[in-house]
């Protein structure tokens, strides 16, 4: 008797274990691999000029193809931080109990990929891209 209750003890434990795992452990750390790399990336694009000059129809060539370089790093900024918000949201629809427990935690994952792609939509623009940026940072516990 004692060893199928040992047996049972073991397999119910065995299955805790595993549904801890699978469901909340996994989805946990793959949310602040995400957080990781969102950080990563706003530290790299936090240079990039995102307030471009006017450009003018007759350009020298060296100037129009600066004009063209920084026109393409502010689009890959915005196509970078729309990725990386578009992940978010698919993680907070797709892992609701990991997304539970981190808002528990004090992170947000819905706020953070709303703020991102928000950021995206208002590269250059001052007020509004503050408070994308200071909804980040507090929905993702940047320190800053």
């Amino acid at each position: 008797m004692q060893t199928i209750l040992a047996f049972l003890v073991f397999a119910v434990s065995g299955a805790v274990g595993w549904f801890v795992s699978e469901f909340v452990a996994r989805p946990i750390r793959s949310f602040f691999d995400l957080r990781k790399e969102v950080r990563q990336q706003m530290l790299f694009l936090s240079n990039v000029v995102t307030d471009l000059p006017k450009p003018f129809v007759t350009i020298e060539d060296k100037s129009r193809k600066r004009f063209d370089q920084l026109v393409e790093a502010k689009q890959r900024k915005r196509l970078v931080l729309r990725e990386l918000g578009t992940k978010l949201l698919a993680y907070a629809d797709g892992e609701p109990v990991a997304a539970f427990l981190l808002r528990k935690l004090g992170y947000d994952p819905r706020s953070a990929g709303s703020a991102l792609i928000g950021l995206s939509n208002n590269l250059g623009q001052g007020n509004e891209r503050a408070t994308f940026s200071t909804s980040l940072k507090k929905a993702l516990r940047f320190a800053d």
